[in-house]
């Protein structure tokens, strides 16, 4: 099976955290759930469709701890209800930890529901 990221970082994301979390359930949330459906996972956690995508990591940019709040509520309850598909998600910047962290997850069948925080890498902007 497949992993699909959905990579958030450059959507305009309001500033307020109780904004941000709405934004995130009006437009990354129904993402996340196509990508499951046509991958093979239900809402339900049922088998929809036969196909390679079992998984789905959503990579969100840095922010302060008002926002780690809701976005690991959310990505545990994508979890739950994606059941046995899986979803995580990825916090921070720098590609390079991003893409590490992102290969790590497509490896680790048994890891949902995890909000991973990245640093930027030495040397690289960002």
């Amino acid at each position: 099976m497949a992993q699909a990221c959905i990579d958030t970082r450059a959507a305009a994301w309001p500033g307020a955290p109780v904004d941000a979390a709405h934004f995130f359930h009006r437009e990354i949330v129904p993402q996340v759930r196509e990508a499951l459906r046509r991958g093979g996972v239900a809402a339900d956690g049922a088998a929809a469709s036969l196909g390679a995508i079992d998984a789905v990591v959503v990579i969100l940019p840095p922010g302060d701890r008002a926002q780690r709040d809701w976005q690991v509520a959310a990505i545990r309850g994508l979890a739950r209800e994606a059941a046995p598909g899986r979803v995580n998600g990825i916090r921070g910047a720098g590609e390079e930890a991003i893409g590490a962290a992102a290969d790590w997850l497509a490896g680790a069948a048994a890891i949902t529901g995890q909000l991973l925080e990245v640093a930027g890498n030495a040397g690289e902007a960002g």
